[in-house]
């Protein structure tokens, strides 16, 4: 079994994430690569995303909050033709000819811009593929039914 994790440039829990499923990989022999989802868009998106929310999250934090708490309310906004889908899933021909290539049988997601973007995907390029989203935060995510993968692992106090 190979398996990509894609996380997102968006705050270090994702990529803590990331990293700590990789380990559990590595430790089973099993081969498993971690990529930065947003990158498959562009390098730009990844580094303005990645700089923009460390911004706005270390020094207005409100806005920060705000953000997410309008997003939840505002779901249609992530709806199939909506500009934000359009873009978080626009780079869905380069994650295909990465998964292609690299022959990964199974692909995990720590951040919900790269579920919509595997999501997109695999309407646009049907293919037997395990697909996962793991959730990093103890909270909702905005818009997460907009994704139809296989496994949702949800994270609970117990």
């Amino acid at each position: 079994m190979k398996t990509l994790i894609l996380s997102c440039n968006t705050g270090e829990g994702h990529n803590s994430c990331a990293r700590a499923i990789k380990e559990y990989f590595d430790s089973k022999k099993e081969e498993c690569v971690i990529a930065d989802g947003l990158g498959f868009i562009s390098n730009t998106t990844s580094d303005v995303m990645s700089r923009g929310h460390s911004y706005i999250y270390k020094h207005l934090p409100w806005l920060s909050r705000h953000g997410y708490n309008y997003a939840e309310s505002h779901t249609a906004y992530y709806g199939e033709n909506t500009p934000l889908y359009k873009y978080f899933t626009q780079g869905g021909e380069k994650l295909y000819r990465y998964i292609s290539l690299g022959g990964f049988d199974c692909v995990i997601c720590t951040h919900v811009f790269t579920a919509f973007m595997l999501t997109r995907m695999l309407d646009d390029h049907p293919m037997k593929l395990a697909t996962c989203f793991v959730a990093t935060d103890y909270s909702s995510y905005p818009a997460i039914e907009k994704s139809d993968l296989d496994f949702y692992f949800i994270p609970d106090e117990s």
